[in-house]
């Protein structure tokens, strides 16, 4: 099964930064989908992955005696690894059938250049 999810509607975090942004904010979907492994007996496991995302990361500086530009990051499945950021999910060890299964939060760490989604 897919799924697509608006980032609007999902926790995020962003730190990471050399200074505090008036703004940070980020727009965009994330689509992932469930992987449910089977046998004759019932279902042995389920999985989820995420399959594709983009996202617009917006920071505006909030100091201007400081003089850091604001910071316009689009960041995508295609392009990702280009820009030098990585992406990793957690949580998707903990999947249990009797349980909500989407995605619970996401963080950006600008400095590390690293998303993490967490199921």
């Amino acid at each position: 099964m897919n799924f697509r999810q608006k980032v609007e509607d999902i926790d995020y975090t962003i730190y990471g930064t050399d200074t505090t942004y008036y703004t940070e904010e980020i727009e965009g979907n994330v689509d992932w989908e469930i992987y449910i492994e089977s046998r004759s007996w019932g279902v042995k496991g389920i999985s989820v992955y995420v399959t594709d995302f983009n996202f617009e990361i917006r920071l505006e500086e909030s100091d201007p005696d400081n003089f850091m530009p604001d910071q316009n990051i689009k960041l995508s499945y295609q392009n990702i690894e280009d820009l030098g950021w990585s992406i990793e999910t957690e949580g998707t060890d903990l999947i249990k059938l009797d349980e909500l299964i989407t995605i619970q939060d996401i963080t950006v760490d600008i400095k590390s250049k690293l998303i993490t989604i967490i199921f």
